[in-house]
């Protein structure tokens, strides 16, 4: 893709989306403010080291309270969410912390270009874990693309016409499942009754207007995308 060519592509610094506290006992998610306006009480999402989940709301009193009592650490600003990734009985929450934002006419994408396992406070993670969450690390800066606007996963002709805000709650299940890399990654957490807002699906390929061909396709794909239906190998 020619980013260079005028009316095709222009891109950009994105913008974050979330912010992750680590304690020792709990990984908290939470809006980043520059990312929706000011509500009264605030969402949030507590994750333990057992795997345990949980949704909360409170005011921005009691959430700072809260984080204050758990004595976690300054928050990590990141711009998608992917899942909980387990490496030898060890937790991590896998999210993209710096990715490239580009526009095709009226669509918006980002391709990652770092990300980030988030550990619990205070933990040293093995050799093994650590060399085996590199490669992962390592795989996602390959041509790995997100949105949150629209699902880039389908083609043009059968992508869904839905809302913004609508896609923002369900964006997982609008995402074809083919091509969906970090569906594995969210599957214990929404198995417990998790919203899907808080993850973001993302997709190995390419994004761009010329028309591509995907394995196991059996025609191109209009003005969208090729993505590798695969996904990470357990560990």
């Amino acid at each position: 893709m020619d980013a260079s060519r005028p009316g095709v592509m222009r891109s950009r610094p994105s913008p974050s989306r979330w912010l992750v506290h680590s304690a020792r006992s709990l990984l908290v998610v939470r809006d980043h403010p520059d990312s929706r306006p000011a509500p009264q009480d605030h969402e949030f999402l507590g994750i333990s080291k057992t795997g345990v989940a949980r949704e909360g709301k409170d005011t921005s009193e009691g959430l700072q309270q809260k984080l204050v009592d758990l004595a976690a650490g300054e928050p990590e600003a990141c711009l998608a969410v992917l899942g909980l990734i387990t490496i030898h009985q060890e937790y991590f929450l896998l999210v993209v912390i710096e990715a490239e934002q580009i526009e095709l006419d009226d669509q918006r994408a980002f391709r990652v270009q770092k990300a980030q396992a988030i550990p619990f406070a205070g933990e040293t993670s093995s050799g093994e874990a650590r060399d085996a969450l590199a490669g992962v690390l390592t795989l996602l800066e390959d041509h790995f693309y997100f949105s949150h606007d629209f699902d880039i996963t389908r083609r043009l002709q059968r992508r869904v016409t839905v809302q913004a805000s609508q896609l923002h709650h369900h964006v997982l299940s609008a995402a074809d499942p083919r091509f969906v890399w970090n569906s594995g990654l969210c599957t214990s957490l929404l198995g417990q009754g998790i919203g899907e807002r808080w993850f973001t699906p993302v997709m190995q390929g390419a994004w761009g207007r010329a028309a591509f061909w995907s394995s196991g396709r059996s025609g191109p794909l209009d003005s969208c995308c090729v993505f590798s239906a695969r996904g990470p190998a357990p560990l």
